[in-house]
């Protein structure tokens, strides 16, 4: 009987300690689901200051993770934003390939280096000539064309 009683009161401190155990276990979680939720309302702030924003990335709610009633309230502004960077970047664009084309390398072939040396006579092409020839092209397209005579042996 003696056993008996120490078994049951050694039962009864185990069960003790486990019911402690489990209170603490209760505690613990309700204060990971309070941390879980901040977590969550400061993902969600940040999301709505993403979307908001006028550099959005054009991201749809199935990409971000948000729900489809926060994106169609501020999908106007952004598709407007959006339209009118992609309007910005190609006007730029456009201006980059002008100025890429206004300054595209302009040297003489070989042959037709061959043709003015040819027609020039025995002393070259006279610098003041050449000059007014070149006065149309940038300063480093007429660098390229006067060095391009220079190795056919025209100046």
């Amino acid at each position: 009987m003696e056993q008996n009683q120490a078994a049951t009161a050694e039962l009864a401190a185990s069960a003790e300690r486990m019911t402690d155990v489990a209170t603490r276990l209760c505690t613990l979680l309700a204060k990971m689901e309070q941390q879980f939720e901040a977590l969550h309302a400061k993902v969600d702030r940040i999301v709505a200051a993403i979307d908001e924003s006028p550099t959005t990335s054009g991201t749809t709610a199935s990409e971000d993770g948000s729900d489809g009633a926060q994106k169609t309230r501020s999908d106007q502004p952004a598709s407007r934003a959006t339209t009118e960077r992609l309007a910005e970047l190609e006007k730029q664009n456009a201006e980059l390939k002008a100025e890429a084309e206004r300054t595209r390398r302009k040297t003489l072939s070989g042959t037709t280096i061959a043709l003015l040396a040819k027609s020039g006579g025995e002393e070259g092409m006279p610098r003041a000539a050449l000059e007014k020839a070149l006065t149309s092209l940038s300063i480093e397209q007429r660098i390229a064309v006067k060095a391009e005579m220079a190795r056919a042996g025209l100046l």
